[in-house]
C-alpha cells in the first residue's frame, strides 16, 4: 500500500536510487493541470487511469519522479500546487498524496504491470504490445489493436476513448471512407479505422511527442496509410485535403469550443464529428456550440461522468 505523505524529514535523508511514484486523485479538469506540473518537475511525463474510488468525474494522475537530491523541494513545490487547486476546487473528492519508492526500476516499465488486455466494443480488443494476445481475442472476427502508450498518453482505454471506437465499429468502412483523428494521442482511434479499412485517415496532435508514439503503434500493428502530422499554434495550417467522412475530437471541453470552426470545415457533408472528453456538466454547453454552427445531434452516449456527442452535417 502506498505511503500517504512522509513527512520532510523523511524526504531529506540521503535519496536512494531509483524513482518515487506519485499519484493523486481528483477532479478531470484539474489532473490534466497536475500532470503537466509534474512533468514540469522532471517526471517526464504522466499515466491516467479511472479513480479506484469511483468518484463521478474524477481520475487518477500517476507519475515517476528521479529519487536524487532535488526530489525533497520537488515534493514541496507539488504540494504547494496541490494546495492551490484544492482551493479552486473546494467541493471535489481529493484524494491524498500518495508515494512510494522504486528502487532500480525503470518507472515506465512500473506502470506496465496494471496494462491488461481488454475487449472494446463487439470487435476490438487492446492488447499492450509486451503482453501475449489472450484467446478470446484470436476467436474469428475479432480485430487486435497493440498498444504501447509511451511516456504520457496512458492506456487509451478511458470511457472517453472506448465511446470512439465503437463509432468507428459502426461507420468505418460502409459509410465513412476517410477519418481524421484530432488529438491522437495514442493513435488508438487511427489504427481502429485504418484496420476496418478506411481509405484516408490523417492522425493529428499538438504535441509532437504524442505523434511520434501514434507513430510508431501504427508500425507496430504491421499498418500504413495512416498520415501523421503535428498541429502547432495555428492547427489549421496543417490541412489541404478535402473534408472527412468521420471527425473525431478526443479532448477537453474547451478546445473542443475553441476548435469548433477548424472540426466543422473539415467534416464532409452528411459526415459524422464525434466529440469526445467532455464532462456530463459541460455537454450542454459544448451541444449548444455545435449545433448553433447548424449540425444536428445524432446521439449522446455516457459512461460513467462522460459524455460524447455525435453530431452529423446536414449538407
Amino acid at each position: 500500500m502506498p505511503d500517504k505523505d512522509p513527512p520532510p524529514s523523511q524526504e531529506r535523508k540521503a535519496p536512494a536510487p531509483g524513482w518515487l511514484e506519485v499519484s493523486l486523485s481528483g477532479p478531470s479538469l484539474a489532473m490534466e493541470a497536475v500532470a503537466d506540473f509534474l512533468t514540469g518537475l522532471g517526471s517526464g511525463g504522466a499515466v491516467f487511469s479511472e479513480d479506484r474510488h469511483g468518484h463521478p468525474g474524477h481520475e487518477v494522475v500517476t507519475a515517476f519522479l528521479p529519487h536524487d537530491d532535488e526530489l525533497a523541494g520537488k515534493l514541496d513545490q507539488l504540494r504547494l500546487y496541490l494546495a492551490e487547486l484544492r482551493r479552486t476546487w473546494p467541493e471535489a473528492d481529493w484524494g491524498e498524496l500518495e508515494t512510494r519508492a522504486i528502487i532500480d526500476q525503470d518507472w515506465a516499465e512500473e506502470w506496465k504491470k496494471s496494462f491488461a488486455p481488454m475487449p472494446v466494443g463487439e470487435r476490438f480488443w487492446v492488447v499492450p504490445s509486451w503482453r501475449e494476445v489472450p484467446a478470446p481475442a484470436k476467436a474469428p472476427g475479432q480485430l487486435v489493436i497493440r498498444l504501447d502508450p509511451g511516456l504520457a498518453f496512458g492506456t487509451g482505454l478511458h470511457a472517453t476513448t472506448r465511446a470512439c471506437l465503437r463509432v468507428i465499429e459502426t461507420r468505418v468502412p460502409a459509410l465513412a471512407r476517410s477519418v481524421l483523428d484530432f488529438g491522437t494521442g495514442s493513435g488508438i482511434l487511427a489504427i481502429a479505422a485504418r484496420m476496418l479499412g478506411a481509405e484516408r485517415v490523417l492522425a493529428v496532435d499538438l504535441d509532437p511527442v504524442a505523434v511520434e508514439v501514434a507513430r510508431k503503434n501504427l508500425e507496430i500493428n504491421g499498418l500504413t496509410g495512416v498520415e501523421f502530422r503535428v498541429a502547432g499554434a495555428d492547427p489549421e495550417a496543417v490541412f489541404s485535403e478535402p473534408p472527412f467522412d468521420l471527425v473525431l475530437a478526443n479532448i477537453f471541453a474547451p478546445e473542443l469550443i475553441r476548435l469548433r470552426p477548424l472540426l466543422f470545415r473539415h467534416l464532409a457533408p452528411f459526415g459524422r464529428l464525434v466529440l469526445a472528453g467532455i464532462l456530463h456538466d459541460q455537454a450542454a454547453e459544448v451541444e449548444a456550440a455545435f449545433t448553433a454552427a447548424g449540425l444536428r445531434l445524432v446521439a449522446r452516449p455516457r459512461e460513467e461522468e462522460w459524455v460524447n456527442l455525435v453530431l452529423e452535417k446536414s449538407s
